[in-house]
């Protein structure tokens, strides 16, 4: 017998003494619906099973089950598989779950226990129902086939409802707006109003997730605590374990603090990059190594991620490195690079993946770096030969299935090869995200470029610059890189990239402290909060054409309407609008300090010649961006 919301409100006369003195406000329905759930699981017959959370639209509601008493071993992650499934109307979810040790692993730091856990966020208010299959035999976590193995008593079948309530929750919290999610353009859109979004922040250090107050962490290449950031963590803050985490949940405060919008993460990199993150208690590679996780461990990246996601901060998640793309594939002894090849430890990690951090609104998944033929050389033990398209192919379209939300998916290259090694995956439905990594000099071309090709193909991707490689940058960006740090950065946008994740070259893994680069952080919120303010960067295409020469600058165009220009040096402000009608209002706007929009020394321009745009405000040999406007739009 299932839980049931009518039967309880029967049997506790308490709570119909709350829904009778309290009229039913939505603070009162919240309550309502966290009480009922929570008395009616408890007086269930068949187990002790527990909804927690504020159970509202958006928000993670979270199923804790009591289940078999295991332990982290392989059997515990192979020969048990809980799913659960989800129905409000015509909506359903099937959601993966897992094994969560004695359900507060991140702070005991158990593993071993009885509990077993899913996440869940609705997308609709009302009452939701579900559904558990729990079911145990050989290697069934990993098999698609819902009847595979046998069904576990009691849980499996069981059967319970809850109710939902609009989120209460104010942007730039991620729940306020929903799911962000790829709806066929260039740019990705939250579930809950429409609204585009653009991304800006830190590639590095990739190994945020091997800190050191992460449990079972191999320290390294440094004792990453983030020190400097301590001071960042405000009291309400997460912390875990004996008050572990200030000083990295402090390094997330300061850069979100200066407007960075997502952070790119890796999950693994063993024997690649600083060698120090992977989700299993130690570096084993071996069958059983890697098919045993670490619960406290993956607990408290979820609890990271919650906190990015709280404060509006896109998490970038790669699921590997090239130089250990086909480790899993190795360890079991199946032919690498082969078209069938793929290793039941890698479903493994991407289920035990997806389970722990599918349920967040703003998540991209990466398949992972240099992938394939976008690996730049013959890698090393466990990367080469490199993945194969068909085992690509096999590798999204099982992440793809097992994420019920539907979360952006793709993978990244090298500038160098990108363009060959996507064109195979344009128009396909395995990605709909180009994740580009490279010098900073091709930002714009490569953009455009990438935009166009999956556009001429019939699917238009996001285009991603996941790791913008400043060239010979140490540990402090001088006054001379920042002009091609933001030459590099307006060139993504105004070349129709959504994403500037920027990557330290000589700092990435031994990062400890973001402020040595706190002015490339305020241009890049500079850029970002020009394109979200003053255009319609959805309906945009670049055009560079316009520009009487196109070394002088990017152009980004509604033809007829409004262009966006950044010039490398005002001086070099020729464009042509030939063809169009109109008057336009010129306005300018300081890419180094941003602010409100600026007048120059021509306020308006004729449409249907070569023009010149006038003088800026100041530093008339400065790099700055030149918007016109069709005339009566406003400021």
């Amino acid at each position: 017998m299932g839980i049931n919301i009518n039967h309880v409100l029967h049997e506790r006369s308490m709570l119909k003494q709350l829904l009778n003195s309290v009229s039913f406000t939505f603070r009162a329905f919240r309550y309502y619906a966290v009480v009922v759930i929570v008395l009616g699981c408890l007086s269930s017959a068949e187990s002790a099973t527990e909804i927690k959370g504020e159970l509202l639209k958006w928000h993670k509601v979270i199923l804790l089950f009591e289940g078999p008493d295991v332990k982290e071993e392989p059997a515990t992650f192979r020969d048990y598989r809980l799913n659960v499934t989800f129905t409000n109307g015509d909506q359903t979810f099937v959601v993966p779950g897992h094994y969560a040790a004695d359900g507060n692993a991140a702070n005991t730091g158990a593993g071993s226990g009885n509990k077993w856990r899913v996440f869940f966020s609705p997308n609709r208010t009302g009452q939701w129902s579900y559904t558990v299959s729990f079911r145990t035999g050989t290697d069934v976590a990993v098999s698609r086939d819902a009847k595979a193995g046998k069904p576990l008593s009691p849980l499996d079948g069981q059967t319970g409802t809850f109710v939902i309530g609009p989120s209460d929750k104010k942007w730039p919290d991620f729940r306020a707006k929903g799911l962000l999610r790829y709806t066929g353009g260039h740019y990705q859109q939250f579930a809950e109003d429409d609204s585009y979004w653009l991304s800006i922040g830190p590639g590095s250090p990739e190994n945020l997730f091997g800190g050191s107050d992460v449990d079972a962490t191999r320290i390294g290449m440094k004792d990453q605590y983030y020190p400097d950031h301590i001071a960042d963590w405000r009291p309400g803050d997460p912390l875990w374990g004996d008050g572990k985490g200030k000083g990295l949940i402090g390094a997330l405060n300061y850069i979100i603090d200066i407007g960075q919008t997502s952070i790119f993460v890796g999950m693994m990199n063993a024997f690649c990059d600083s060698d120090d993150t992977w989700p299993w208690p130690e570096k084993d590679i071996s069958v059983d190594g890697m098919s045993t996780f670490d619960v406290s461990k993956l607990d408290q990246w979820e609890i990271i991620v919650d906190h990015t996601q709280k404060h509006g901060m896109v998490f970038h998640a790669y699921f590997g490195e090239e130089e250990s793309e086909q480790i899993f594939e190795k360890v079991e002894e199946l032919q690498v690079g082969g078209e069938d090849s793929f290793a039941i430890t890698r479903k493994l990690y991407y289920r035990e993946i997806i389970s722990r951090l599918g349920h967040f609104n703003a998540i991209d998944w990466n398949l992972g770096e240099e992938l394939g033929g976008c690996a730049m050389k013959e890698n090393q033990k466990y990367g080469y030969p490199e993945t194969s398209n068909g085992q690509i192919k096999r590798y999204a379209d099982y992440v793809k299935a097992l994420d019920p939300y539907g979360h952006s998916l793709g993978f990244e290259g090298d500038l160098d090869v990108v363009m060959v090694d996507y064109r195979p995956w344009f128009g396909g439905p395995e990605f709909n995200r180009a994740s580009i990594q490279g010098n900073t000099e091709k930002a714009n071309w490569f953009s455009t470029e990438l935009r166009s090709a999956s556009k001429c193909a019939g699917k238009p991707w996001v285009i991603q610059f996941s790791e913008h490689h400043f060239p010979d940058v140490v540990r402090n960006l001088s006054e001379e890189e920042l002009p091609a740090f933001r030459k590099s950065a307006w060139g993504t946008f105004l070349g129709g990239g959504a994403s500037v994740e920027w990557w330290l070259s000589q700092d990435d893994y031994y990062l400890t402290s973001y402020k040595p680069y706190r002015q490339v952080m305020v241009e890049l919120a500079v850029a970002r909060d020009f394109m979200l303010e003053h255009i319609p960067f959805w309906e945009m295409e670049p055009a560079n054409n316009l520009l009487e020469e196109w070394e002088t600058g990017y152009c980004f165009a509604k033809l007829g309407e409004i262009f966006a220009i950044y010039l490398f040096n005002a001086v070099d402000n020729r464009i042509t609008l030939r063809g169009m009608t109109g008057t336009f209002d010129v306005f300018w706007y300081d890419p180094i300090k941003g602010g409100p929009l600026q007048r120059g020394s021509i306020l308006q321009i004729e449409a249907g010649k070569r023009l010149q745009l006038g003088k800026p405000p100041s530093r008339p040999e400065g790099d700055w961006v030149v918007l016109l406007r069709k005339t009566n739009d406003g400021l």
